[in-house]
């Protein structure tokens, strides 16, 4: 954190460890279309609970309505999700303190049912 001013502010957000434990990630499509194309993106996580991690697999599938060509992309997005006890640990590592610890976009506490949380620390 050298590059942070004393005082500055270093805030993230990140799936929240107890949340992702507990409700666990589940399989998911989603649909999208216009006047042109359809896209349908089907993501399917493979939890990696000894490494706090979650591959999560995409497959997407445009097509063209006009020629019915359909492309597909796959790809793999791993997510590392985190918990409070290891951040505040790498907040004292690097010079950091802890100020706050809420919901992502909200004010209250995070809890197990929280999968998006937000940390906010100011270099000491």
């Amino acid at each position: 954190m050298h590059h942070l001013d004393r005082g500055g502010l270093f805030l993230f957000d990140c799936w929240y460890g107890p949340a992702v434990l507990t409700q666990r990630p589940q399989v998911r499509i989603q649909r999208l279309e216009d006047e042109h194309i359809t896209v349908t993106r089907l993501a399917e996580p493979v939890m990696r609970p000894n490494e706090n991690l979650v591959d999560v697999n995409y497959q997407v599938f445009i097509q063209d309505k006009l020629s019915g060509h359909t492309e597909q992309i796959s790809e793999t997005h791993t997510m590392r999700y985190l918990f409070a006890p290891e951040i505040e640990l790498l907040f004292d590592a690097t010079g950091l303190r802890l100020l706050q610890l809420s919901e992502f976009m909200g004010e209250r506490d995070p809890s197990s049912e929280t999968w998006n949380a937000l940390f906010i620390g100011t270099k000491v």
